[in-house]
């Protein structure tokens, strides 16, 4: 009986450690950061096109309350991804901070265009497109530097 609250103990560590991964020094980071700006170019894009059909009146409410939402959680998932994984050293902390201000803006605009898509405001929409652009832009520019 006296081992249970030993079992739990090491059971509450083993998950608390899997929270967060090391990465194999600094070649590793560099190549998970660029393979994450990379994916986060696709619900960027994504918007981008939203916010081009709608800012021309051939985009759908329920499609774009539904299909801004989906690129949303996409990059919510690839942001959350990246930052349980630790900076082995301070160049690598650096590249965090340099990726990291990228993958923000990218959730922030993603999230301001589902809330107009949501308020049914889908001619609104069509000022996302330029930012998101950019957005995407600065992001296959990260991912081509830092690829190996």
């Amino acid at each position: 009986m006296k081992r249970m609250p030993v079992i739990a103990s090491l059971l509450v560590a083993a998950t608390a450690w899997g929270c967060t991964t090391n990465s194999p020094g600094h070649a590793g980071y560099e190549s998970r950061a660029a393979t994450t700006a990379e994916r986060m170019v696709s619900p960027v894009a994504t918007g981008q096109l939203l916010a081009e059909l709608g800012g021309r009146g051939n985009l759908l409410g329920p499609f774009a309350k539904t299909a801004t939402t989906a690129a949303l959680d996409e990059a919510e998932a690839i942001q959350s991804g990246f930052h349980q994984v630790q900076p082995p050293d301070r160049r690598s902390n650096r590249l965090r901070n340099e990726l990291d201000p990228l993958l923000q803006r990218a959730t922030d605009e993603l999230v301001d265009l589902r809330i107009a898509a949501r308020k049914g405001d889908l001619e609104a929409l069509g000022r996302f497109e330029r930012p998101l652009a950019r957005l995407a832009s600065r992001l296959q520019r990260f991912q081509q530097e830092h690829e190996q």
